[in-house]
């Protein structure tokens, strides 16, 4: 059996490092020192790429620091001899242990070498013969492998990148002239096994600029609806991924809602966060067998961004090489109110499922990048008609943390909506919409919100009696309403000379609050301009509905 190990971990203790990797063996240790099970008769045997010390009967194996565990495999052959202690067929060259390493499907990088020997002593430790097991000796051989490339051969030059390593290891019995040779050569033993990368990307991510990717503008034929719009985020890094094996990937580190959109509570917000530890945890050991397969060690440790890819209806378009979108983080969907708030994000070039790597030879060197928002979820615009005229509601952005509504109450936003009219265009191929008025939502409360806007305010003096009696839901939206009266629609319609029976449509524009809602100056000039046709331009949008049609309804002016 060939099993090959590596112990990461430098700051890991000396005693422990070394019991890890005996108990993976099956092995007994002191200190730095490998030993065998009472009543087992071993041998050990070790390359010079360890420093080590061996017994003078090789029944014990000491490192000489912990450090040549350290930053490159440890391969272990472990074997029986079912012969009799008193079995005499070796020679004193005892068995040679030759090695062919070579990077996965690189010819150039084939080495054919003999790694050690083992000798075969005609002794018995002490720990040995406590009822002991005569039937067998158990043969112990310890390698070392290096995981990188040497940078000053020609084939590294041609393939620069991590890969994985094969390895075959042969055994080879040195017999006495006694032994026949028919039995020499079936004794010789061959393994082998498929070591992962440990070497870990060296790209270093750079972004230089970032926006919003959004799917194509759908409207249906008489222009009175249109489709929501799927948008997303995306980095423009500074240069491509450089190994074929590698992407860029991104992992949340910290959230924080929208101080703009929430109300100070220094309980709730004012909370000091730090950097969660990775899903997969310390990799303190790594055992790998033979015809192990790829486990994909730590992949889920991060999400893979998504690269750009060709677009079948504009095939002549070239894709962009540095364009990624940033998912969204895990288990929230493009209307996640959580997508309100600030992220930080750490990213990374790493490998993917192409190779196999261990979980931390995957990621390469790490960046921050902090203040991240991803578009915010769609405005929902319920628009209503009955005889009275249009109605219309809507419910504002909120703000949540730690899984509890923190919204400011009342809102700080303002929702406008505007009223559309579909015409004819001069060519009479399609529809336009010409603008007839724009209000503003007003938030209303009910009941169940005004006992939570006076909770709210009293609750930092209510004793447990007093807060109990409050039965308020928090977590309840808080909606605007507003809309056009039947006689306002026809002055609107009037004023372009339109028929009362003309196709209607709403479109819903949440706006970001203005600065005089922070200034609490009597003598604060107050910006009065309507912020989507009078202030076009002055004042911050955070998210719009999509064109949502008025139904239908007959009335008396419709002629």
């Amino acid at each position: 059996t060939l099993v090959s190990e590596t112990v990461a971990g430098k700051e890991a203790d000396q005693a422990t490092a070394v019991q890890r990797l005996a108990a993976q063996l099956d092995l007994g240790c002191t200190g730095l020192s490998l030993v065998g099970k009472p009543g087992e008769r071993i041998h050990f045997g070790c390359s010079n790429r360890i420093r080590h010390t061996l017994a003078p009967d090789n029944s014990s194996l000491s490192f000489a620091t912990t450090a040549e565990l350290f930053n490159h495999w440890i391969c272990v052959l472990s074997f029986e001899v079912n012969r009799d202690w008193t079995w005499d067929g070796l020679s004193d060259a005892g068995i040679q242990v030759s090695r062919q390493k070579q990077f996965t499907g690189e010819a150039a990088t084939l080495e054919n070498e003999v790694v050690g020997s083992i000798e075969l002593k005609k002794t018995a430790s002490r720990l040995a013969i406590t009822n002991p097991d005569r039937n067998y000796t158990r043969i112990v051989f310890i390698d070392a492998v290096e995981p990188k490339k040497d940078v000053t051969k020609p084939s590294t030059a041609a393939n620069p990148f991590p890969n994985t390593i094969d390895l075959n290891y042969t055994l080879t019995p040195q017999f006495i002239a006694s032994v026949k040779a028919a039995s020499a050569k079936q004794q010789v033993i061959t393994s082998d096994v498929m070591l992962p990368t440990t070497v870990a990307p060296k790209q270093v991510p750079k972004v230089v600029a970032a926006g919003i990717a959004l799917s194509p503008f759908r409207h249906d034929e008489n222009y009175a609806e249109t489709a929501v719009r799927e948008r997303n985020l995306w980095f423009e890094f500074e240069e491509p991924v450089e190994d074929p094996n590698d992407a860029y990937f991104a992992r949340v580190l910290t959230y924080a809602p929208d101080p703009l959109l929430s109300f100070p509570s220094p309980d709730q917000l004012s909370v000091k966060q730090d950097d969660p530890p990775l899903p997969s945890g310390p990799e303190l050991i790594r055992v790998i067998t033979k015809d192990q397969g790829n486990d994909n060690a730590g992949l889920d440790d991060r999400q893979l961004m998504i690269a750009e890819t060709p677009d079948p209806d504009q095939p002549l378009i070239k894709i962009s090489p540095v364009h990624y979108l940033l998912p969204l983080p895990k288990n929230l969907n493009h209307e996640s109110p959580e997508l309100f708030g600030f992220y930080n994000y750490e990213l990374c070039v790493a490998h993917t499922d192409r190779i196999w790597s261990t979980a931390k030879g995957r990621p390469g060197p790490t960046i921050k990048v902090n203040g991240v928002q991803h578009p915010a979820p769609p405005l929902k615009c319920l628009v209503n008609r009955n005889g009275q005229g249009i109605v219309i509601s809507a419910q504002y952005a909120a703000a949540v943390f730690n899984g509890k509504n923190v919204t400011s109450r009342p809102p700080k936003t303002e929702i406008w909506c505007m009223l559309y009219a579909q015409v004819k265009q001069a060519d009479a191929k399609q529809n336009r919409n010409i603008l007839l008025s724009e209000t503003m939502l007003e938030y209303r409360q009910t009941d169940e919100q005004v006992q939570i806007a006076t909770f709210l305010a009293k609750r930092g003096s209510m004793s447990v009696m007093e807060a109990n009696k409050f039965k308020v839901n928090l977590d309840i939206p808080l909606t605007g309403q507003g809309g056009w009266g039947n006689s306002e629609i026809k002055a609107l319609l009037d004023q372009f000379g339109l028929k009362g029976d003309i196709g209607l449509s709403v479109l819903a524009v949440e706006m970001m609050p203005r600065y005089e809602q922070y200034v609490y100056k009597p003598d604060y000039p107050v910006d009065s301009q309507r912020p989507l046709s009078q202030g076009l331009g002055r004042h911050r949008i955070l998210r719009t509905s999509r064109l949502v049609a008025a139904p239908e309804f007959c009335c008396e002016d419709c002629g």
